[in-house]
């Protein structure tokens, strides 16, 4: 058996760059999953209490994208890349609630979408590194 060398360089580092445009990406799709919701709330005899299911949904759906969005650019390292887009994402979903509601408050809730966050953009880091 012939023993295999890898060349550690060869593999793609974690660019600040796509990794802001990953996050753009998800927060822009994350508006518009929220506008769709409203307009079905507004318009359709959709109860509201639908609405924290479907807003677990559009994060996830987001931090999927986000995920399969860098690691399709990083070709390698699919998990890492999409567990740190979907630590970005929670951050900075938390940033922006933190500037609108005036108060910094760290719950259950918070740590749930941060975990979520992390998971879904894991997957879609390997979905995005295994595709073509």
């Amino acid at each position: 058996m012939k023993a295999t060398v890898v060349n550690i360089n060869a593999v793609p580092k974690l660019n600040l760059k796509n990794l802001l445009k990953s996050l753009c990406v998800a927060l822009i799709i994350s508006i518009i999953l929220i506008a769709i919701l409203s307009l079905l709330l507004v318009f359709t005899p959709l109860p509201e209490s639908t609405t924290g299911f479907a807003i677990i949904l559009v994060i996830i759906l987001s931090n999927l994208l986000a995920g399969i969005n860098l690691s399709k650019k990083m070709r390698a390292n699919g998990m890492v890349a999409g567990s740190v887009s979907g630590i970005f994402y929670a951050v900075a979903l938390y940033l922006i609630g933190a500037i609108f509601y005036n108060k910094v408050d760290i719950n259950l809730g918070t740590l749930g979408m941060l975990l979520l966050s992390l998971i879904s953009g894991a997957i879609g880091g390997i979905i995005g590194v295994n595709s073509k």
